[in-house]
C-alpha cells in the first residue's frame, strides 16, 4: 500500500518506511525517520501478535510482518476516527474508553501519532 507516493531518480517511496530526505517532504521526515527507528528497535521484542493501537490505514503493518516475529497484526482504531479506503480498515474498533479485548490477547503493542493512557 502506498501512502505518499515520492519519485527520485526513478525510484519509489511510500513516505513511511522508505523515508526520503527532500524538500517536499522536510515536515515529515525527521518524525518518520524517528518512528522508523524506534520501530527497528522494538521489533526483536515483539512475540507473535501484536495490537496497533490507532492504527489508521496501518502503513507499518506489511514492513512489521516481513521484518519481524509477529505472525498476527492487528489494528484497531477509535469509531469514527478516520475516513477510510476501501482495501485499508481496522481490524477491530471500540470506543476510546474500553479496548474490547481479554487482557493477556496480545504479546505486544505498537502505538504512535494518538495519544492515550493505557490502564
Amino acid at each position: 500500500m502506498i501512502i505518499h507516493k515520492f519519485e527520485i531518480c526513478n525510484m519509489e517511496f511510500d513516505g513511511f518506511i522508505q523515508v526520503p530526505f527532500t524538500e517536499a517532504n522536510l515536515d515529515r521526515y525527521l518524525v518518520r525517520k524517528s518512528i522508523l527507528d524506534a520501530l527497528n528497535f522494538a521489533m526483536p521484542k515483539f512475540g507473535a501478535n501484536l495490537l496497533d493501537i490507532g492504527c489508521g490505514k496501518m502503513p507499518y503493518r506489511t514492513y512489521i510482518l516481513e521484518k519481524s516475529e509477529v505472525k498476527i497484526y492487528t489494528g484497531i482504531d477509535i469509531e469514527g476516527s478516520l475516513v477510510y479506503d476501501n482495501n485499508v480498515q481496522p481490524d477491530l474498533r471500540w470506543d476510546g474508553r474500553t479496548i474490547p479485548l481479554s487482557n493477556d490477547s496480545f504479546e505486544a503493542f505498537f502505538q504512535y501519532f494518538c495519544s492515550i493512557t493505557l490502564s
